[in-house]
């Protein structure tokens, strides 16, 4: 354990097999947070080898922690995949973010239960039953609203490319619009 301040500080540890679920994770800061009456953040790095780069992965990660905790602090535990393309998008000029997002800004201004839908539908790697489980709705219906969105975007979500576009504009709309 690594004091970076008074209120923060980081865990370094060897790679185990055994890793820690997320569930155990918030269950442990459900715990503390409920025992110490504050509020507890984590960042999960990487794993690397002792090298030449460890000191600036490290400040690299400081930096993405520092900026999801402001830009995303309703969440509790910040990974790189989940931080980094929002970072991205922050370091974008918003103009030019409102240029390429017009189109499907546009339907989630009108449907803003949509662009809910259609994210959880990417995290879960397209895959309908699971985001219809989730949704608590029939698969045939959300079914029924991805090709709607696709009729009216022209963006298919079939292709990786287009998901990529689609995600990056639902993580601008829900963080910076």
């Amino acid at each position: 354990i690594i004091f970076t301040s008074q209120n923060n500080g980081a865990i370094i540890e060897k790679k185990h097999n055994y890793l820690i679920t997320l569930d155990e994770l918030y269950t442990s800061i459900h715990a503390l947070e409920s025992d110490f009456y504050f509020k507890i953040h984590f960042f999960i790095g990487q794993f690397k080898a002792l090298t030449n780069e460890l000191k600036s992965l490290f400040q690299f990660e400081q930096i993405l922690y520092s900026f999801a905790k402001k830009e995303m602090g309703k969440d509790r535990v910040f990974t790189l995949e989940k931080v980094f393309p929002l970072y991205l998008l922050k370091n974008i000029p918003s103009q030019t973010r409102r240029i390429g997002f017009s189109t499907i800004y546009d339907i989630f201004q009108d449907d803003p239960e949509l662009r809910r839908l259609i994210k959880l539908y990417l995290e879960n790697q397209t895959n309908a039953s699971l985001t219809a489980k989730q949704l608590f709705l029939h698969r045939n219906s959300l079914q029924y609203r991805i090709d709607k969105f696709t009729e009216r975007t022209g963006f298919d979500l079939k292709s990786f490319a287009t998901s990529v576009i689609v995600y990056l504009a639902c993580l601008d709309f829900e963080y910076f619009d």
